[in-house]
């Protein structure tokens, strides 16, 4: 009746299997979200029977979620404290499965007596499932079904954890990785217990089995026995002992424990030491369904695993006996002991001389896992394979492919990136460099453009003042020479004098031209100055006043705006004093925030700014202006002087690089 209103109340029970209970098959386990305890769910529909539970109270959290599952066999907690880990988000709700926890509470009730009388004998395992995961950073990766699992770059390490549907015993590896076979090993012991005068025990001395023997052959016919020996001082008011060989280890400790030749002797402190204990040797006469030797008998929660066996020992071709447990069943365990009536006496203070031949064998059953370091990137094969109580192969290999991903760096998508990148960046370098190349061509051939059109300023200049002076002076000196023939002294001074004054004019108009030429001006002054220095020079020895004026903030121009701006101020005031007649010139230089304007104001004869004029002054200042992107503004009139005014805006006069 416990066990039904222990299902029905499933929101108040947790099941779990206890150590020193037998647990037969399964146990049903109450899993909350928040427990470490986890299971898989669907072992709920394959309930074998006989089946019976050791249960405990637990208080579950009040707002937690709660759901029934079942787990195959007792739980091996494991080195951090964490039970079986698999499917840790899946399972059955509570209000899903309570009508089948009624119908198997009933079932358990029902076989729970036929389940207690049934006769201890080995397990039967048809088939054996092996179930393996894979543990990285507490996070279980999923393999979807498939015999396969793919990890992402591990930084440390990753875990596999087996379980066996029957609680095997199991051995396994990683290829690649472990070069053998590996099994992790459990324990047993022999101890010496120490009883005082009431028979109530005061001590115990134990000395463990664990893992494997060495030389340990699996045979239980020809065992490879080592030799032992051990000190024991006899505790206060001890007055007997027991010797017990118990695999009652871990609960699912299994294997083989082979004892022989035991002595015990009680060391004096002169003479050879006296034998108080030898086993085993002869027979109990009352025991005669199962050997047992004189003064031990079998104990624990499944004796008949606890034997008696007849072995081949190197020091002897005969036959002799051996304690032998032989523990197939992971629930239960058994062990050879001293008789309590024949108990042998001691005193305390006592030194115990204990000697025997030992082999054994033990591994572990139920829920393993291992730790791997960081391995390489690759397919490794992780196989379990289940074995004897003697270690040998017993079944077919279970495996799972594990494939560690290669880290970012080493895969090909991130090769073919970096050299696509490395290809690109090269690309890119080298149309930078073509394109720095071209733009030197590029430079080259504007300032090749530049001397092209300063020297088509030249002609014009030569042209239009210097070719026309000496072709003026050639005449007057013709006339003059005709004059001289005629003997017209008057004439002949007359063309001397015009041919001296067109010499002069041509003179002064060499001058201007090789000022407009010399750029040199701005390198030594700012462009105000360097203005104000042209003008003063050009109108030198004229009789007409000219006046420079520089309105707001004065700032440095890019070289090829200063020097055309230079330029065509120095034509303007060249025209002028050619051909304008005028009697006053201003030069007003405006600097705002926008914009630079340089205007040209004078007040001789003018012209009309639609005709056709002779000379190319207007022509050079308009291709000027055109270099350097500004507004030319020519506002003229006959008779009413003229005024042109050259507007730079802010993204012309800053720019940078611009020479010329």
């Amino acid at each position: 009746m416990a066990a039904l209103v222990a299902v029905l109340y499933v929101g108040k029970i947790r099941v779990q299997p206890r150590k020193g209970i037998v647990q037969k098959k399964y146990c049903i386990v109450l899993q909350s979200p928040d427990s470490k305890f986890g299971s898989t769910a669907n072992c709920l529909g394959t309930l074998r029977w006989p089946c019976s539970l050791a249960m405990r109270a637990a208080q579950p959290s009040s707002s937690s979620r709660r759901r029934l599952v079942v787990i195959p066999r007792p739980i091996r907690m494991g080195g951090d404290g964490a039970g079986c880990p698999f499917a840790p988000h899946v399972g059955t709700d509570v209000r899903y499965v309570r009508a089948v926890a009624m119908i198997q509470a009933g079932c358990l009730l029902l076989t729970s007596a036929f389940a207690q009388s049934i006769e201890e004998r080995p397990p039967h395992h048809p088939q054996d499932h092996e179930t393996i995961a894979v543990n990285v950073n507490d996070q279980f990766v999923s393999a979807y079904g498939l015999p396969s699992v793919s990890l992402a770059p591990i930084s440390a390490e990753f875990k596999v954890y087996f379980v066996s549907e029957h609680g095997r015993r199991r051995q396994f590896r990683l290829e690649g990785v472990d070069r053998q076979w590996r099994e992790w090993g459990g324990e047993s012991f022999l101890n010496l217990r120490f009883f005082d005068i009431n028979d109530e025990q005061i001590k115990q001395s134990a000395f463990r089995f664990f893992g494997q023997s060495q030389g340990w052959n699996g045979s239980l016919e020809e065992p490879v026995f080592l030799h032992r020996k051990e000190t024991v001082i006899v505790p206060e008011r001890a007055k007997s002992f027991w010797v017990v060989i118990s695999s009652a280890g871990p609960p699912d400790a299994l294997g083989t424990i082979l004892v022989a030749h035991l002595v015990i002797s009680r060391i004096k402190a002169e003479g050879a030491p006296e034998v108080i204990l030898r086993a085993p040797v002869g027979r109990e006469p009352q025991f005669t369904k199962v050997p047992t030797p004189i003064g031990f008998c079998t104990d624990g929660t499944r004796r008949s695993m606890a034997r008696l066996l007849s072995v081949k020992t190197k020091s002897s071709d005969s036959t002799e006996d051996c304690f032998a447990i032989i523990d197939n069943d992971p629930n239960a365990h058994a062990e050879w002991r001293t008789r309590k009536e024949n108990a042998p006496a001691v005193s305390e203070g006592e030194k115990l001389l204990v000697e025997w031949d030992e082999a054994y064998s033990i591994g572990l059953g139920g829920t393993q896992f291992t730790i791997y370091p960081r391995p390489r990137t690759g397919t490794y094969r992780f196989c379990v394979q289940p074995v004897d109580t003697v270690g040998k192969p017993d079944g077919p290999e279970t495996s799972l492919a594990i494939s560690i991903l290669p880290p970012w760096w080493q895969r090909a998508w991130f090769w073919e990136s970096l050299i696509a990148g490395l290809a690109v960046c090269a690309f890119g370098i080298s149309r930078y460099f073509v394109h720095q190349r071209m733009r030197k061509q590029f430079a080259r051939l504007k300032e090749e453009r530049l001397l092209e059109q300063e020297r088509m300023r030249i002609a014009r200049n030569i042209h239009d003042t210097l070719a026309q002076g000496f072709t003026g002076i050639i005449v007057q000196l013709h006339a003059a020479d005709a004059a001289k023939s005629r003997g017209g002294d008057e004439a002949l001074s007359a063309h001397l004098l015009r041919a001296t004054d067109l010499a002069r004019e041509g003179l002064q108009e060499a001058r201007r031209s090789v000022l407009a030429l010399r750029p040199l001006v701005l390198k030594q002054m700012e462009l105000p100055d360097a203005l104000r220095a042209l003008v003063e020079k050009l109108t030198a020895g004229t009789a007409m006043p000219a006046e420079v004026s520089v309105d707001g903030n004065p700032r440095p121009l890019s070289l090829e705006v200063e020097e055309n701006l230079l330029r065509i101020a120095v034509e303007s005031l060249t025209n002028t004093i050619r051909h304008a007649h005028a009697s006053r010139f201003m030069a007003r230089l405006t600097f705002t925030t926008d914009e630079v304007r340089l205007e040209l104001i004078d007040d001789g004869c003018g012209f009309h700014p639609g005709s056709i004029h002779d000379g190319f002054g207007l022509t050079g200042m308009k291709e000027r202006a055109a270099n350097i992107g500004a507004q030319l503004l020519i506002q003229s009139a006959v008779g009413q002087g003229t005024t042109i005014c050259l507007i730079v805006a802010e993204h012309i006069h800053h720019a940078s690089g611009m020479t010329l």
